[in-house]
């Protein structure tokens, strides 16, 4: 349908009729503010549930519309402050801290230019002539190539993706074709294995999990299954549930996956249960996907089938370096960490990274025996060598009692824990040393993706996702992403050598030899008792 008014237009009931009769998907949307409202009202009213694109949308409209009208809105943007790349945010930061404002497209604009015009002099060259890449995105000899796309979720305007020339840069791919009414010649079912810890605190993390991966399942069903088009093959995703109380329960579900035509096996994920049974996905060439925190590069790369849907601690600690380094530019640094071989890698880890740095220094190191607690030797050692940051890699028992004793001294430094999680967060709640956590992914993060899996989360569990549930999420839409070009039994051949794909924790790499399937990082602190986002790496790259 195309429907077009005069501006003082008032009744739209009709066209409402007309673009649910019509079956519209999507609907282009170029009003005023008034006529907008109450287009969304009578398609509400039609019980229409498409995709609306407003052009025009801003916060002033988002404050005089009903909250269930906005909901789910999109806008083309040349950009706004919400733009979720490092370059903007720190332009919104620097804007913020002179004017006391929020910039607009127009401010980010005359911004590009000022720079685009000192690099045309510092350069020697016509100002036609350069390359730059700006706020707004990348220019071509004065021409911007970029467009955002954002959208209202839960109430704000979120940054859906960046285009740059007409191609997506920055797309998830966990929104797969709707394919309901494909009338495929094949259609297979997919069994996907899941080993669910069920006793101890294992099984807090095996919930999650498990939720994370019914979740994409559900939302890939409901979109019509998984469509390969090469093949005209429809596929059905099914999750093989495999209970287990003991690590000697897992090769017991492993031999049972593959009497039963498992695909691929997703979990568990406590370490005391993966590293026991580190070669049965080898001995089965079965492909397993795991988010367990201590294994180090070494085991992942001797065995072909098994993949860590998270970054190792190996690349949080180097994001957390990176951050102190170069953005924090602090200068004194230490290292608190439990007598563990997990442990003792990141510690030579950060060691060889400090020394490499230009002004990084590696004051000292500390350790502990795994049943030490108390804290007060090295808490009165980190204080008396003016350390800037402590990175801390032990128990949650430990590191409180670190960061307690540390405030005892008056110590005014960081601390960055490497093991902050929803169970611990509440003991450091009200710490007044400042708190920095590397985590593969946080509810907390201001993205699209972790945004609306975030809502969708909480919508059906009635509780708030962690990692575990979002690195299970994205590994069932990889599987899917899979499926779309390669036959079920060949998803590991994909995984070894395939292309990138882009889930709710960011990039993964499918063709990384060493099994780590993402690098990506999210930095958070503490903020009297809450998370809060400092910034994303993917490595030892600031991506936000």
């Amino acid at each position: 349908a195309n429907l077009v008014h005069s501006v003082d237009t008032d009744e739209f009931l009709g066209d409402a009729r007309d673009v649910a009769d019509a079956d519209a998907e999507a609907l282009l949307l170029w009003t005023t503010d008034a006529q907008a409202r109450l287009v969304l009202q009578a398609l509400s009213d039609e019980d229409w549930h498409g995709d609306v694109i407003f052009i025009g949308l801003d916060d002033d409209f988002l404050a005089a519309t009903d909250a269930s009208l906005s909901e789910g809105l999109l806008t083309p943007v040349i950009w706004n402050a919400v733009a979720y790349d490092v370059t903007s945010q720190q332009f919104v930061e620097d804007y913020w801290v002179r004017w006391m404002a929020t910039p607009s497209a127009a401010a980010a604009g005359m911004y590009d230019a000022v720079q685009m015009v000192a690099q045309s002099i510092n350069d020697g060259i016509r100002l036609s002539s350069i390359d730059y890449s700006g706020v707004l995105g990348a220019y071509s000899h004065l021409e911007l190539g970029s467009l955002r796309l954002a959208q209202v979720v839960a109430g704000d305007l979120v940054e859906v993706a960046q285009y740059a020339d007409g191609e997506c840069v920055t797309c998830v791919a966990n929104v797969l074709p709707d394919v309901r009414d494909v009338d495929a010649e094949n259609r297979v079912t997919v069994a996907i294995g899941l080993i669910v810890p069920t006793d101890g605190s294992a099984a807090v993390y095996g919930q999650h999990a498990q939720q994370g991966a019914e979740l994409a399942i559900r939302e890939i069903q409901n979109n019509g299954g998984v469509y390969d088009e090469a093949s005209d093959t429809l596929y059905t995703l099914r999750l093989q549930e495999y209970d287990m109380q003991t690590s000697a329960d897992v090769s017991a579900a492993f031999a049972a996956a593959t009497d039963d035509g498992v695909a691929i096996i997703l979990g568990p994920d406590y370490n005391a249960d993966v590293i026991p049974n580190i070669r049965l996905s080898q001995q089965a060439e079965l492909p397993q996907f795991i988010s367990a925190t201590g294994l180090e590069t070494g085991d992942l790369s001797e065995n072909d089938y098994l993949y860590q849907l998270r970054a190792n601690d190996l690349t949080l600690a180097s994001a957390s370096a990176s951050y102190l380094l170069d953005e924090r530019e602090m200068e004194r640094f230490a290292t608190v960490t439990i007598h563990t071989d997990y442990a003792e890698y990141v510690k030579d880890h950060l060691r060889t990274q400090i020394n490499a740095s230009e002004d990084g220094v590696l004051v000292a190191e500390y350790s502990h025996d795994v049943d030490e607690r108390d804290m007060t030797r090295i808490a009165r050692n980190i204080s008396q060598d003016d350390v800037e940051a402590v990175f801390v890699w032990t128990t949650p028992e430990a590191a409180f009692n670190l960061e307690a004793a540390l405030e005892e001294l008056d110590w005014d430094g960081t601390l960055v824990y490497g093991y902050l999680t929803s169970e611990n967060q509440a003991q450091f709640a009200d710490a007044r040393i400042e708190i920095i956590a590397p985590v593969t992914w946080s509810g907390v993060a201001g993205d699209w993706a972790s945004q609306n899996f975030t809502q969708a989360y909480i919508e059906r569990y009635a509780q708030a996702p962690i990692a575990q549930s979002a690195a299970y999420y994205d590994g069932v839409y990889m599987i899917a992403h899979a499926l779309q070009t390669t036959a079920p039994d060949e998803i590991n051949t994909w995984l070894q050598s395939g292309d990138g794909f882009r889930g709710v924790q960011g990039a993964y790499m499918t063709s990384d030899s060493t099994g780590e399937l993402t690098q990506s990082v999210t930095l958070v602190s503490l903020d009297d008792g809450n998370l809060v986002e400092l910034a994303r790496y993917d490595g030892t790259t600031r991506i936000r």
